[in-house]
C-alpha cells in the first residue's frame, strides 16, 4: 500500500492533503522501517536476558499501531480523491453529451416551413440521440429533459441540470453502463 502512495502524491487532487502532500516525510519514514528496520537498534541476535521482548517483535509491534492509525486517517482522503476523480471524469462526459444534445435542441426551437425535416418530434431526436456516443451516458429520459429545457429556455441552469442528472434512474442507468463495461472487458 505504502508503495503506492508515492504515485499518488503526484496525482492534482493529491495537492494540499494530509500524508500526501505536507507530511508526505512521515510515509516515506515509515515505509523505509517497515522494509529496512532501524539498524542502530535492532540486531540479529537475540539475548533473552537483555529485554522483555525481541526487538524484531517490537518492531512488528509499532508498525502495526502506526499502520492502523495511519490507515484509519488515510482512508477517508483517499476515498474523496477517489470521488473528486470521477467527478472530474463525469463532469467531462457530461460536457461532451450537452456538446451534443445543443444542436440538436435548435431543431426544436427553431421549426422551419417543412415540418418532416426542420422540426422533428421530441421523440425522435431524444431516439437519434440515444445513440450517439456521447451521449450514450444519459438515459432517454433525462436526453428528453435537457432537450426540453433547451428549448423552453435556450440554456440550462447549473441547478436545474443537476435535478435532471440526479435521478434515480439516471442513476441506476449509469449502473447498468458500468457493469456492461464490465462484463464487456471481461470477456
Amino acid at each position: 500500500m505504502l508503495q503506492y502512495i508515492d504515485s499518488i502524491t503526484k496525482f492534482p487532487e493529491a495537492k494540499g492533503r494530509k500524508f500526501l502532500d505536507y507530511e508526505y516525510e512521515f510515509v516515506r519514514t515509515l515505509r523505509n522501517y517497515i522494509v529496512h528496520g532501524n539498524h542502530l537498534l535492532e540486531k540479529e541476535s537475540y539475548d533473552p536476558g537483555e529485554n522483555d521482548k525481541n526487538p524484531v517483535a517490537q518492531r512488528q509491534e509499532v508498525v502495526a499501531n502506526t499502520i492502523i492509525i495511519f490507515i484509519i486517517e488515510l482512508l477517508p482522503i483517499l476515498l474523496e480523491i477517489k470521488d473528486q476523480m470521477a467527478i472530474k471524469k463525469h463532469s467531462n462526459d457530461i460536457n461532451k453529451a450537452l456538446a451534443t444534445i445543443i444542436p440538436f435542441s435548435q431543431a426544436l426551437r427553431n421549426p422551419g416551413d417543412n415540418e418532416h425535416f426542420s422540426n422533428p418530434p421530441l421523440e425522435i431526436i431524444t431516439n437519434i440521440l440515444s445513440f450517439t456516443p456521447e451521449v450514450r451516458i444519459l438515459n432517454p429520459q433525462c436526453i428528453q429533459d435537457l432537450l426540453q429545457e433547451f428549448k423552453d429556455n435556450k440554456i440550462v441552469s447549473k441547478d436545474k441540470l443537476k435535478s435532471i442528472l440526479n435521478t434515480k434512474e439516471q442513476y441506476s442507468y449509469e449502473e447498468k453502463l458500468q457493469n456492461e463495461r464490465a462484463s464487456y472487458k471481461g470477456k
